[in-house]
């Protein structure tokens, strides 16, 4: 069954891929991949990347994920939380991603080396 949401959600599911389709004011991009490849659970939120050609996504599976739409792949998948994540936001040059979680928990990664620094 497809599921439909807001701007920035999962607007459509087919499988065996499903899709993340992600509008801003400026853009709409679409990422179709593999559902074996795709989170989990129900994707909360979505945040394009400054350079406008990764998007990260975060889960009710306690997982973010920085995509490249162009090559329709996943880059990172980071854990560390203990809830669903609800938010995320990028540093204006692209460098540290911040994400935040049900229980009000919020991290800060690097995405240069992938690891979580705060």
């Amino acid at each position: 069954a497809d599921r439909f949401y807001q701007m920035g959600q999962i607007l459509q599911q087919r499988p065996p891929t499903k899709q993340l389709i992600v509008e801003s004011k400026s853009r709409t991009r679409v990422l179709e991949v593999r559902e074996s490849e795709f989170h989990e659970d129900t994707v909360n939120t979505v945040e394009f990347h400054p350079m406008g050609v990764h998007v990260a996504s975060g889960s009710h599976d306690k997982t973010w994920r920085l995509w490249d739409i162009e090559h329709k792949k996943e880059l990172l998948i980071q854990e560390g939380h203990s809830g669903a994540i609800y938010s995320l936001a990028f540093q204006q040059d692209g460098s540290l991603l911040a994400s935040g979680d049900l229980h009000g928990v919020g991290l800060v990664w690097d995405l240069r080396s992938g690891k979580n620094i705060l």
